[in-house]
Formats: C-alpha cells, sequence, structure tokens
C-alpha cells in the first residue's frame, strides 16, 4: 500500500437483527487500496445522523430508514438471505469510496516525489530566509503536507496531458480520416490503399474515447487538480495558524462538489494530518508578509497573469486559422463553380471538403479547452487577487493579515470550484 495512501475512518450504523458482514466486506473490497476503519455499532433512530451509513434488517425500527433519508445518510438493506441490498444514496455513498481508492491507487515514482519534495522544501526555505524567517518553520509542513502536494500535482498534470492530448488527437485524426478518402477518391483514385489511412485514423480515434472513458482520465484531471490546488492553500494558511476549510455545501442547486465527495473526504484526512499545535503567530509581521506574498500570492498573480496571456493568444490563433480555412474554402468552392480554372477541379474539389475539416477540428479544440473561458476567469482573478495584495501590503496587524489570508483562500476556492464546473462538459466524446 502507498504510504501516501489517503486514510479512511467511517461509523457504521446498524439496526435490526440482521450481519452487517456482507456490506462490510463490500466496502473492505471497494476500499483494497486505501487503509481504513469500520466502526461497527446499533444505533437508534436519534443516532443515526452520526454515521457515515446505516446497515438496516427486516426487523429495524419503524422510522429509522426514513431518518437515515432525511439526513442523507446511505443505507444498505440486509435481505433475510444474508442477501445486500443497496438502498437510498448507498451507490453514490460507493461511488465515492471507488474515488478515493483509485486515487491511493495510483502509481507515482517515490523517488519522483522525494525528489520534488526535496526542491520545493529547499525553494521555500530560501524565501523563508530571504524574509528574514527561521528556515525551520517549514519542517511540519515538509514533512506532511507537502509530499501529498506533490503527489497530486503530478497526477493532475499526467491526467490533463491525457485528457487534452487525446481530444486535440480525436479532433485531428477526424480532419485526417476525410483527407484521405477525399484524397483517393478525387486525386488519387488508382490508390485504394489511402483508404487504410481513413481506417486507421477512425480506429485510433475508437481506442482514444474507449481509453479515456475506462480510464477516466477527464474526472481525475478535474478531481485532482482541484484537490492539489487545496492542498497547496492548506500549506501556505499553517503558516498563520489558520486551518484551511473544507468546501462548504452550497445553498441550492450547485454542480461546484458535493459536501460528502471522496476528495472533500480526501482533504479532512489531510488537514489532520498535519495539526497546528506547532503553529505559532509570535514572529514578525512585516517579515511573514514578505514571505507569503513572494511565496504563494504573488506566484498565484503571475499565474493568472500568465493563463490569461495564453489562453488569449491561442484563442486568438485557433479563432484566426479557422477563419482562414474557411476563406480558402470560399476561393475555392468559388474558383470549381466559375469553371476558371480547367485543370485543378479534382483539386479544388478537394480543397472543398478537406478545408472546413481542418478549421472545424481547430473550432472543436479551441472549444474543448474553454481558452476565451479561462482568459476572462483569469483576467477576474488576477483583479481579485491584486488587490488582496496591496491590502495585505498595508495590513498593520497579525489578525487583519489572517482574515485578508482567508479571503485570498476563499476567492481562489470558489475559482476552481468554477473551473472544475466548466470542464466537467468538456468529456471527450465522439459525436
Amino acid at each position: 500500500m502507498d504510504p501516501l495512501a489517503l486514510r479512511i475512518d467511517l461509523a457504521v450504523g446498524t439496526a435490526g437483527t440482521g450481519d452487517p458482514a456482507g456490506v462490510i466486506g463490500r466496502i473492505d473490497a471497494v476500499l483494497a487500496h486505501t487503509p481504513h476503519t469500520l466502526a461497527v455499532r446499533v444505533v437508534s433512530v436519534e443516532e443515526v445522523d452520526g454515521c457515515d451509513l446505516v446497515v438496516v434488517s427486516p426487523d429495524a425500527p419503524a422510522g429509522l430508514i426514513a431518518a437515515a433519508r432525511f439526513s442523507g445518510i446511505p443505507v444498505f438493506r440486509v435481505m433475510g438471505g444474508g442477501g445486500v441490498v443497496e438502498g437510498h444514496g448507498a451507490e453514490g455513498f460507493l461511488a465515492t469510496l471507488r474515488s478515493l481508492d483509485a486515487y491511493n491507487a495510483e502509481r507515482v515514482d517515490a523517488k519522483r516525489i522525494g525528489r520534488q519534495v526535496d526542491e520545493r522544501t529547499a525553494a521555500i526555505q530560501a524565501r523563508l530566509r530571504a524574509a528574514g524567517l527561521d528556515a525551520a518553520l517549514l519542517e511540519p509542513v515538509a514533512a506532511s503536507l507537502l509530499p501529498h502536494y506533490v503527489r497530486t500535482r503530478i497526477l493532475a498534470d499526467r491526467y490533463r496531458l491525457l485528457h487534452l492530448g487525446a481530444g486535440t488527437a480525436v479532433y485531428a485524426l477526424s480532419a485526417v480520416a476525410i483527407a484521405a478518402v477525399t484524397v483517393q477518391a478525387l486525386l488519387l483514385p488508382d490508390r485504394p490503399s489511402l483508404i487504410w489511412v481513413e481506417v486507421g485514423a477512425i480506429a485510433a480515434i475508437l481506442l482514444l474515447l474507449i481509453a479515456a472513458r475506462t480510464l477516466d482520465w477527464h474526472r481525475k484531471w478535474l478531481d485532482y487538480r482541484f484537490l492539489a490546488e487545496r492542498i497547496r492553500s492548506a500549506i501556505f494558511l499553517c503558516f498563520v495558524c489558520v486551518r484551511c476549510s473544507v468546501p462548504g455545501t452550497h445553498p441550492g442547486i450547485t454542480l461546484t462538489h458535493h459536501a460528502d465527495d471522496w476528495m472533500s473526504r480526501a482533504f479532512e484526512g489531510l488537514l489532520d494530518v498535519r495539526p497546528l499545535e506547532y503553529c505559532s503567530l509570535a514572529v514578525p509581521l512585516e517579515s511573514l508578509k514578505h514571505f507569503l506574498l513572494s511565496t504563494w500570492i504573488d506566484r498565484q498573480v503571475d499565474f493568472y497573469a500568465a493563463t490569461e496571456r495564453h489562453n488569449r493568444r491561442w484563442y486568438d490563433l485557433l479563432l484566426h486559422a479557422g477563419e482562414f480555412f474557411f476563406i480558402a474554402t470560399l476561393i475555392a468552392a468559388a474558383a470549381h463553380a466559375s469553371g476558371a480554372v480547367h485543370h485543378g477541379g479534382a483539386l479544388l474539389a478537394a480543397a472543398t471538403i478537406v478545408l472546413p475539416a481542418v478549421a472545424a477540428s481547430l473550432s472543436a479544440i479551441r472549444v474543448q479547452r474553454e481558452y476565451r473561458h479561462n482568459a476572462e476567469r483569469a483576467a477576474a482573478m488576477l483583479h481579485h487577487l491584486s488587490s488582496i495584495t496591496l491590502r495585505i501590503r498595508r495590513a498593520e496587524r497579525m489578525d487583519e493579515l489572517c482574515d485578508l489570508l482567508e479571503e485570498a483562500n476563499e476567492v481562489m476556492l470558489r475559482e476552481q470550484q468554477e473551473w472544475r464546473v466548466v470542464f466537467r462538459f468538456r468529456e471527450l466524446e465522439g459525436v
């Protein structure tokens, strides 16, 4: 089992005379890569709220299932023959556990993690010394949260490359397939073997779609990036003795997250890994401000500035490239229709088919990567964080600094949630 695997402890309530062993065995099987404990106890209707799940038998007290449903507690039913039926909320609960276990089962080279932890530790300690603070302040965090951040960041980057790379490849291969069959049919009819290029492109597209969906590249990228950014904030808030809170439940309907999703559970477990007892605010205020600004807030400002530039540049480039190909298509179609070109009719016909396919592929890539939305969101974040930065520089009390850092954390949390919602609907699809 991975030494950085996140632990989960579950409180299992039972009601009735049925044996919960079947449910416990199912949970143990789901959490094969996750260190966990299951505290089983008999509960009454009034005690349901303190459980993570409830196992009920046919002779369970009346009203217990209704109480569990009202509190959002998943219910498993144990039938007379020992069979288990998933009741209200059970399917979602097991999906949460599977996602957590999938995270723990991810393979990341321990040497790579150790190397990056050492590099980040050295860089942060250098900034602590530059701010006039003791480099030893980082040691509790470097031994607890930092390795988890590095591991999660590596995984987020891995699945980002896989998902976005697969998306680009699918759209590019679609254009290749159209180009291959068009060229063969109109320009090289004596080369039927070129059709195999189309066959290969379509086969590659199907394989990428199947791999992306089966291996869950899209969800893992979104979840792991969100978790990594939460851990990053928690690391720096530790320096001001602030516990980075779990995202709260949003009133009403929201697509951002569920209060009981696997990331909330994982993040809570990580926060418990690094208690704040070691923390002390008996450090010079100006030095602490300088360190947190230079190492965290200013770097986030630089990140959003670079993100805005990058996304605007690529949005404009792909937009203008698509327009260019459509204009070229118009010219080719007009030339073909006019009959002005007597010896290149087949070539012009091929161009009127292939060029729109290329333009459509570029447009699909632009939409899938949400360049414009990312640029606008980054610009808004740049404005918010720049304002908070100025207020931090003017802060004269430690409690004022803590409040401003919590505000910055809240702004970044909401941006990360919005990002996750936007890309949630950019799953790789064939049609």
